[in-house]
């Protein structure tokens, strides 16, 4: 028997009557809404729901599985029989990846515990438990219950007391069936039990059972996603099939999944179509069990491929094939369907109903050939997606002949997939990408001559935000088309036009993999996000909780530079950016972080500011992630702030995002501050003018903190690594962090003032570990002879790891120290030093213990090491002596040698021979190249008069010095010299009347120069009229002396023989993308306005502009974005100032207007009398009766309004 997975669970059941019923099933009836009255029930009218009633069903929570609940009064208990077996649950997904290896995995959400009726006897069952609730039917003599439970979200329906009047347990749905007194019992012996467990169902519900095949091709681009993909169509598909327009009251279930890694050799996809069909139904006859009762047994085979599928007309728009009328055969239970996207679930139920026997409609019947899911075109431009009255009749007939009996049989009870909305998986640019390619996503505006839900529009072609591409299907259901508001059978619908039942919460994907660290040092960030879309909420539904992004730090080893540098290496990386200002102009800047001007996540924003002003800009996008930022509010010790996703965000010190993990006082991430010890101390001395060391901080030492209470005549100082970070002039410091405030370990020293701005109090505050030599020194600026009032007061504190015991002041002398000789050869000098020693254990003291004793004075001495051994030293080679073929390059080398203070050049041979570097190196070893070498002219070809001589004319390549003739191909043809140039032999009256003469004597005479001169046409070419994109150039003839090779005038040449003149193209490289602009109007008609410009980046492609992204025109000179336009000046015209009362009070009289001429010139106006048309200190006018003219600021010229 085939265990399936439902895809949807309502049923409609035959025999059922409505009585009256109880307060508890009206108010649950009353809190569904029409879409779930049709789930529970199969009808969509409340009048007709049959009898049912609500229960609570009570489940043990483990092995062996009981249950109990009571209906119209009785009492049932449900259980396993001990003999009985757990049935076969096979609803699984399976992956060949070869022909020899097969994943199985079974599908989730698949429950096959399968329960008997204990209680009351002889009642039987067919009931299988998953989570605590019950699904199945149970027959007790006459009656029949059939249970489901209830959905989540329904359960709320009914009062909390009489909720707790029942019995604890969960809220189930009864309907009741009145059974006919000869029905059979559940069970006959005489009858195989397997097969009557697929036998007794009603007969108005069908059952089919497919095994869903995923072509190898369909796998490679949906990957990981394919199970998720395949799922949602069926959804779609199942949905169709049990349209109540098609009234077959049909339910798929699925048995098998089993998608090819690999191609099957068995299934041959070709454009013979029915060649293909064939090859799938046989290669499904082998893996399909032919028996009924095996749990793997399918009804009908689907293959789901992208093969682009092929009539034998040539038509490549079909979308699937199947035989009609083949479910339920054996030779033609399968279909094949071609994945286009999210169509492929309206495909797999046309495809389905041609199997079931229904035809397109209006191909033997009278239904029109559109509108409905079984036009000839899919039905895809069908956006409602219900089916003809021809299909239905057709349908009828297939199953009142008997055909489709396999479908009447009911599968294992199992569990079943949820009735989820596949928009919520898909959104918009999901099921662009599917349907038109990995670039195209979501449209980005609104069509108005369409509902949005009703068609997919698409963005698909990448940089392209000017046309979308429609394709004529529905958006999902469950897909969201504008705030609060989801598509909904092909309409835009807010949750308030819903039930509740029908609100969704959000659940988050899977994890992404975690991205490569940021950075190799210094603290980078690995990342990994999830996304609200498995669902995504919608009607109304509650968002996912948690954080859709995990990251932690790494590579947290130091780099070479500060956390300052790194923020800095990015800035400047735009210096050669220009800024574009105001007017058209841009200017370049040097550029430095925005550090101290702004904080938190605006900081990642790539925020910079000039070096040598004080603004700040955005120069991208945002920082690198993990480069450090300023948080907005003071942070817990040994944490992170780190730019991630241009958001300023914090990682505990254990490196996790928000893991608000910190450090104890001892520096340990989470510790409980019991691994060291306290240590604190004060101290009011010092010297006057003086920098005194009173701390030195113990490497590892955490949270130092030092005050400084007297700081009107004293102030601190500090050391790091010998180099002062806070003061060390003699003056007080200002407001410091070291190395800066971006830095993980840091140094921060303020000073903060009394009302009337005199120096109150210092503060330093070292979080740590100290991880360098760092000395905190006072400056007192008067002696202790001044009082009190001018000695600093200090109290400072610090932990140090482990426990500290509390020891005596150790005693101090002075001792003279030597350092090494200052060379390591040769001569040098030796420093003698001052340290600080302990007298009993000769320690290294502070300097400060030893200030009592004199300190000895350094005093430096010569010192001699063994001499310095000669050296090679190398001068730069100098240009080489051939240019080809390989020539040689010299430079100079010398034996030195360091003595005392100088160097000396010694004979090379004192120099170690075996490391010394050669003076000469071979250089351009390239071919020469190829030049075209013509010979002395031969005999003229005539006696007399105009002739050609012909040299001979080879292509010779210089080798070892020497010119070697190579074959012509290796030379341009284009510079090859003529072959025969024209020649002249003079006419020697001598020779008149003599048949024979020397020839080779005449063709001499033509190399001396005292012979005539030989002129001939010689071509010469013009330049390109294109540095790009196909030019063309002219080529022309000049008369040229053949010796000279100068331009003569065209006389002497023969100007029958000239050749033509001709072009021939140039420059064919593609010109580099330029911007153009499309300008608008201008904003005014004269006196100078603006005009605006649309700039974009395009090139020249055969005569035709094609749109470039903006990157490609990066450095092209950009056009101003507004330009001045009109600038000439407006006409003069008349402004009238005020007007005067009428000079009656009915009637028509007079009223008199003061006017002025004005003239605009850009935005001023200036007074013109001269210019304009008419000259008039006031204008009469005519008013009419009882009319009373108010003030105008029109304009007036010549009279005539221009308002």
């Amino acid at each position: 028997m085939a265990a399936a997975i439902v895809l949807l669970l309502a049923v409609v059941l035959p025999g059922y009557t409505a009585l009256m019923r109880s307060t508890l099933e009206e108010g649950f009836l009353q809190s569904l809404g029409q879409q779930d009255v049709l789930f529970y029930f199969g009808t969509a009218s409340v009048a007709s729901v049959p009898e049912f009633e609500v229960i609570w069903v009570s489940c043990t929570c483990t092995r062996p599985w009981r249950c109990t609940f009571q209906a119209q009064g009785r009492d049932y208990v449900l259980g396993q029989e001990r003999e009985s077996r757990p049935p076969s649950c096979i609803s699984v997904v399976e992956r060949h990846l070869n022909s020899s290896v097969h994943v199985v995995q079974r599908m989730p959400g698949v429950c096959c515990e399968q329960l008997s009726v204990l209680q009351p006897h002889p009642a039987k069952g067919l009931l299988s438990l998953c989570e605590s609730t019950l699904q199945g039917m149970v027959q007790a003599g006459d009656r029949r219950l059939h249970i489901q439970p209830v959905l989540r979200g329904h359960e709320h329906f009914t009062d909390m007391d009489l909720a707790h009047t029942a019995t604890a347990g969960t809220l189930h749905l009864v309907l009741h069936q009145k059974l006919a007194v000869d029905t059979s019992p559940l069970r006959s012996p005489h009858l195989n039990p397997r097969r009557t467990l697929r036998s007794v169902v009603v007969p108005e519900v069908t059952h089919l059972e497919l095994l869903v095949v995923v072509g190898p091709d369909v796998h490679n681009i949906h990957k990981q996603d394919t199970e998720r993909y395949i799922l949602t169509n069926l959804n779609i598909a199942s949905e169709l099939l049990r349209d109540v327009t098609l009234g077959a009251n049909l339910r798929v279930h699925l048995v098998r999944m089993i998608i090819l890694t690999e191609a099957e050799p068995e299934i041959q996809m070709s454009e013979n179509i029915t060649s293909s069909l064939m090859s799938v139904c046989a290669w499904g006859h082998r893996v399909n069990p032919l028996n009924d009762t095996d749990p793997l047994h399918a009804d009908l085979l689907l293959y789901i491929t992208r093969f682009d599928l092929e009539l034998p007309d040539g038509n490549k728009q079909v979308r699937g094939v199947a035989q009609l009328g083949g479910a339920c055969s054996s030779q033609w239970s399968c279909v094949i369907t071609e994945d286009t996207g999210f169509d492929l679930g309206i495909t797999i139920a046309h495809e389905i109903g041609h199997s079931f026997g229904i035809n397109h409609d209006g191909t033997g019947n009278v239904c029109s050939t559109s509108g409905f899911m079984m036009a000839s075109d899919g039905g895809y431009n069908s956006v409602d997606l219900t089916w003809s009255q021809c299909s239905r009749d057709q349908l009828q007939h297939f199953f009142s002949t008997g055909k489709a009996d396999c479908v009447k049989d009911l599968p294992v009870l199992g569990g079943s997939l949820q009735h989820w909305k596949p928009g919520l998986y898909y959104g918009v640019d999901e099921q662009c990408r599917i349907a038109f390619g990995s670039s195209a996503r979501a449209c980005s505006f609104a069509h108005t001559d369409i509902d949005v839900c009703r068609v997919l529009s698409c963005h698909i072609t990448p940089g392209d935000q000017s046309s979308c591409t429609r394709l004529l299907i529905p958006l999902l259901d469950g897909t969201e088309c504008a705030p609060s508001k989801w598509c909904l059978k092909g309409r835009c619908v807010s949750p308030s036009q819903l039930s509740s039942s029908v609100m969704v919460h959000g659940s988050w994907s899977s994890w992404s993999e975690f991205s490569h660290c940021s950075r190799t040092c210094g603290g980078g960030v690995i990342s990994r996000k999830r996304q609200c879309n498995n669902p995504r909420p919608a009607f109304g539904g509650k968002q996912c909780e948690g954080r859709d992004t995990e990251a932690e730090l790494c590579n947290r080893q130091p780099c070479a530079g500060t956390q300052l540098s790194f923020m800095e290496e990015q800035c400047s990386l735009t210096d050669s950016q220009p800024l574009s200002l105001s007017l058209g102009t841009s200017l370049l800047y040097t550029w430095i972080p925005a550090v101290g001007l702004i904080t938190g996540d605006a900081q990642c924003k790539l925020m910079c500011r000039p070096k040598v002003e004080q603004f700040m800009v955005s120069r991208g996008l945002e920082f690198t992630d993990g480069t450090r930022c300023e948080p907005d509010t003071p942070v817990p010790p040994g944490t992170v702030t780190a730019c991630l996703g241009g958001k300023c965000q914090l990682f505990g010190c254990d490196g996790n995002l928000l893991s608000q993990k910190v450090k104890d006082v001892c520096g340990v991430c989470g510790g409980d501050g019991t691994t060291c010890s306290l240590v604190s101390e004060s101290f009011t001395e010092g010297q006057a003018r003086e920098y005194i060391t009173f701390l030195t901080l113990p490497l590892n030492a955490t949270r130092v903190h030092i005050i400084n209470a007297m700081p009107m005549f004293t102030h601190l100082g500090v050391l790091v690594q010998g180099k002062y970070v806070v003061a060390g002039g003699g003056r007080v410091a200002v407001n410091t962090t070291h190395p800066s405030a971006l830095e993980d370990s840091q140094l921060t020293y303020r000073l903060y003032l009394s009302p009337d701005g005199l120096p109150q109090r210092e503060e330093l505050l070292m979080p740590g570990p100290v991880s360098e030599e760092t000395h905190v020194q006072v400056y007192r600026k008067y002696g202790k002879g001044y009082g009190e009032v001018t000695n600093p007061n200090i109290s400072y504190s610090f932990y140090i790891p482990g426990n500290v015991t509390k020891e005596a002041t150790p005693v101090g002398e002075w001792t003279t120290v030597t350092s090494p000789c200052s060379v390591t050869c040769g001569s040098g000098i030796q420093k003698t030093t001052a340290v600080c020693m302990d007298k009993d254990t000769e320690e290294h003291l502070e300097e400060t213990l030893c200030e009592g004793a004199d300190r000895p004075t350094a005093i430096p001495t010569k010192c001699h090491l063994p001499a310095c051994p000669p050296y090679w030293v190398m001068g730069d080679f100098g240009p080489c002596n051939a240019s080809c073929e390989g020539g040689v390059r010299e430079r100079l080398v010398k034996c030195m040698q360091r003595q005392e203070e100088t160097t000396v050049e010694l004979p090379v041979l004192q120099c170690p021979q075996d490391s010394a570097p050669l003076s000469t190196e071979s250089c351009n070893p390239q071919p020469c190249p190829t030049r075209w070498h013509m010979s002395e002219p031969r005999d003229c070809s005539v006696m007399c008069g105009q002739g050609e001589a012909q040299p001979a004319v080879s292509c010779v390549q210089t080798k070892n010095g020497v010119d070697v003739q190579v074959d012509d191909s290796l030379c341009a043809q284009f510079f090859r010299p003529t072959d025969s140039p024209p020649c002249v032999c003079p006419i020697d009256n001598k020779m008149q009347g003599k048949t024979h003469f020397n020839l080779k004597l005449a063709g001499n005479v033509m190399s001396q120069s005292s012979m005539e001169p030989v002129y001939v046409w010689s071509p010469v070419i013009g330049r390109c009229s294109k540095s790009c994109g196909n030019g063309l150039l002219q080529v022309w003839h000049s008369c040229v002396d053949q010796q000279s090779q100068l331009a003569v005038l065209e006389v002497h040449c023969n100007s029958l023989r000239k050749p033509q003149a001709y072009s021939m193209p140039c420059n064919p490289t593609p010109c580099p993308p330029t911007w153009h602009y499309k300008q608008g109007a201008c904003s005014v008609s004269c006196g100078g306005g603006m005009a605006h410009r649309v700039l974009y980046c395009s090139r020249d492609v055969q005569g035709k502009e094609e749109v470039a992204i903006d990157l490609e025109c990066g450095t092209a000179p950009r056009p101003a974005e507004r330009v001045t336009c009109n600038t000439n000046a407006c006409p003069p015209r008349w402004r009238v100032l005020d007007e005067g009362p009428c000079s009656v009070t009915c009637g028509e009289g007079i009223l008199r207007r003061n006017v002025s001429c004005v003239q605009f010139q850009g935005a001023m106006k200036v007074k013109c009398l001269r210019s304009c048309v008419l000259k008039l200190s006031s204008l009469p006018q005519q008013c009419p009766v009882a009319y009373k003219p108010a003030p105008s600021a029109g304009w007036w010229r010549n009279g005539v309004s221009a308002l």
